[in-house]
């Protein structure tokens, strides 16, 4: 995938460790604490402090905000064990068509950018 194929595309910004796992260990939903309004856009993933997108996935469904109940059920497709909502208003972003990139794609989000980035090729 070339970075033209990008151009315009929201990338999320996540920690390494849950784009690892959801790039490599079958982690489906990401937890925030505000809704998604990207439902059905295919989406760029990138990790925390690099300069590159790693993967690919689409956003098919916000789920909540989540009651206790409905986050640990959902515990196998978001990894997170620790049986409380991690915030007050706890949203479950159910991922999809989730692949990584054979060759990562240069990105540098700006300064300040927290949840998403807009992806423009040079």
């Amino acid at each position: 995938m070339s970075g033209s194929c990008f151009d315009g595309m929201s990338v999320l910004i996540l920690k390494p460790e849950w784009l690892n796992a959801i790039l490599f260990e079958g982690k489906r939903m990401e937890i925030r604490g505000v809704s998604s309004q990207k439902i059905g856009h295919r989406i760029g993933l990138m990790a925390s402090k690099t300069d590159h997108i790693a993967g690919v996935a689409t956003i098919t469904e916000c789920v909540g905000p989540m009651t206790v109940e409905e986050f640990v059920s959902n515990e196998s497709r978001h990894h997170c064990t620790t049986g409380k909502l991690p915030y007050e208003k706890t949203f479950g972003w159910a991922l999809d068509d989730v692949s990584a990139l054979d060759t990562p794609v240069p990105h540098k989000p700006k300064q300040g950018a927290i949840i998403f980035s807009t992806y423009h090729s040079i």
